[in-house]
């Protein structure tokens, strides 16, 4: 049996840059973004967004009323897998205006009245970044003989399982999505909280 290669010729008119693409990356950009500045604050180190994304968006344009191609997908799983990034890249450096001093006082004191430059400097990263990407996307990507990066790499397989048929990835995917779901309303304190993230002994304690 012939290895199977995933191929979409330049002549093809398979649509690509859809509404429907562009509206759930954003979707996902913002849940993922959302969950890896949680995850950031809280633990000091965040997830990539780009396999689980890609499996979502292969789900979701299985759908019936919801179908869309391997180009649709890839777009959805990007914009994702950015929109992570770039909130990863904010909670690792906007919090240090709020840490250093200068001439004995906090740079920045609060927030809330830093917002607007906050935004600026996501802008201006997420721009730089864009704008790099046009530059390496050649030699990084179009041009490498092979994926040399194991993310990539992953993501590539996922989207040939995708078009070839595979339906197992979305199932683990989902399954993982809804146990650690029941896992957080199991300990916390919102929900039913059977257990919590912490064991006190009488001489050793383990932190969160």
């Amino acid at each position: 049996m012939a290895e199977f290669k995933p191929y979409v010729p330049a002549e093809s008119n398979e649509p690509e840059f859809t509404l429907k693409a562009v509206l759930v990356g954003i979707l996902l950009a913002a849940v993922f973004g959302a969950a890896n500045a949680y995850l950031g604050m809280k633990a000091g180190q965040t997830v990539a967004a780009t396999i689980p994304a890609a499996v979502i968006a292969i789900a979701l344009f299985r759908l019936p009323f919801f179908r869309g191609g391997v180009l649709e997908q890839n777009l959805t799983r990007t914009a994702a897998s950015v929109g992570e990034a770039l909130v990863a890249g904010a909670i690792f450096t906007i919090p240090a205006f709020m840490m250093v001093n200068v001439s004995g006082q906090r740079l920045w004191t609060d927030l809330r009245t830093h917002f607007w430059v906050g935004t600026f400097i996501l802008l201006a990263g997420g721009l730089l970044g864009v704008f790099f990407i046009i530059i390496l996307r050649r030699p990084l990507c179009v041009d490498a003989k092979d994926l040399p990066f194991p993310e990539s790499t992953a993501s590539a397989e996922i989207v040939k399982a995708g078009q070839a048929g595979a339906a197992d990835a979305p199932r683990y995917v989902f399954g993982a999505m809804g146990l650690g779901a029941l896992l957080e309303l199991l300990k916390d304190e919102k929900g039913l909280q059977i257990f919590k993230e912490e064991v006190t002994l009488p001489f050793l304690r383990f932190p969160k």
